[in-house]
């Protein structure tokens, strides 16, 4: 059985027209069933949602829970009912009919495959590419590959490759085993403040991360239990994206991008880092004073040195530790030292940082053998 996430958040006219795309898809009727999380629900959406009767899942969540909180409550329904597989979707995308039954037969023909992404296209273009599966720089940045290349151009260089690994899966639309999802999620404290028991009591996405980089996390989570993230690129999604710079979306993303690093490498890497980090912080402090982003970046480190974020950090650090059988080494060597095709080019750390940053990294990462 496959269940479809699709997470709400206050847009019902993207929300009509990915589920009537979804709802089209060619997958026999028994197998699969859409599950709508309406996060921070509202009358709009509602009236939206009541329109597809009883073909679909509705839970409503009356508050924002974040992407990863409200991923995680349409996961548990899933994972409860008795899910083979999970798909998580966002709301701004729209699907080729065949994409579901393509996803599932990647995930099929290899039990050690976790997440199965789809070949995300950008918005109607058919050939401009939003991602075929995400990097993650060695200062801890997740970013789309393929973000705006050609899909003529990228196609030839993954033929002969049916299903390619990727460092981890973009969470617009990626298939997850219910098996490797049971593996990798960790205990939480609480759910909607009460003890948490039973399936209550996982996380899958750290709900510590709320926004962005949560993606980065759980897939890194996957290849340190010794699973395959792979790109499925037969499988075709539509994503509207657009790109915001808001203070929001800059401070989350500084902040998690940290504490995806704390609590997922050894400590004996972060050491082996932290000199270059702290460089990397500095140059970044000057972007962000430059940019206009100060505040972001302030609040970000502010987050992390709480006194109140520590028993969390600790907590989610030692869960995550715990789970691991793969080294550093052997999640490291997939990391890249450069930023590619991103919405907010920088010159100088193309011209100057970049090459810096590869040849440090060309003698660091050799010593990390752990």
């Amino acid at each position: 059985m496959v269940y479809v996430v699709v997470l709400s958040y206050h847009a019902p006219a993207d929300l009509q027209r990915c589920l009537t795309s979804v709802l089209a898809t060619q997958y026999p009727a028994a197998r699969w069933r859409v599950v709508v999380v309406d996060n921070d629900a509202q009358p709009e959406t509602q009236a939206v949602l009541r329109t597809y009767g009883d073909r679909l899942d509705v839970v409503v969540e009356p508050v924002n829970r974040g992407y990863a909180g409200g991923m995680n409550v349409g996961i548990r329904h899933a994972l409860t009912r008795g899910a083979e597989y999970v798909v998580v979707l966002n709301q701004d995308t729209t699907v080729d009919p065949h994409w579901l039954a393509r996803l599932v037969a990647a995930a099929e023909s290899d039990p050690r495959i976790a997440a199965a992404q789809a070949r995300v296209m950008l918005g109607a273009d058919t050939d401009t590419v939003n991602s075929i599966g995400n990097h993650i720089h060695v200062f801890g940045f997740g970013f789309a590959g393929g973000h705006r290349e050609p899909w003529h151009i990228l196609r030839t260089q993954l033929s002969g490759y049916p299903y390619p690994e990727v460092t981890y899966p973009s969470g617009a639309a990626v298939l997850f085993r219910a098996t490797a999802l049971r593996a990798v999620g960790f205990p939480c404290a609480t759910h909607r403040g009460v003890a948490a028991q039973g399936m209550e009591a996982l996380e899958f996405f750290d709900e510590d991360f709320f926004l962005y980089h949560e993606d980065l996390d759980l897939g890194v989570r996957f290849w340190l239990q010794g699973w395959r993230c792979v790109l499925v690129p037969q499988a075709v999604v539509q994503h509207y994206y657009e790109f915001t710079r808001s203070m929001t979306k800059l401070h989350w993303i500084e902040r998690n991008r940290i504490l995806f690093l704390l609590e997922n490498l050894r400590w004996r890497t972060i050491v082996l880092l932290a000199p270059a980090m702290l460089v990397a912080e500095s140059v970044h402090a000057i972007l962000a004073l430059r940019g206009g982003w100060w505040n972001a970046k302030k609040q970000a480190w502010r987050a992390i040195g709480t006194r109140a974020h520590w028993g969390m950090f600790r907590a989610h650090r030692a869960a995550k530790q715990s789970r691991r059988t793969m080294r550093d080494r052997d999640i490291v060597c997939r990391w890249t030292t450069s930023i590619r095709n991103q919405e907010m080019p920088n010159r100088f750390m193309e011209r100057v940082g970049d090459p810096l940053v590869r040849c440090w990294w060309r003698v660091v990462r050799p010593m990390i053998r752990w």
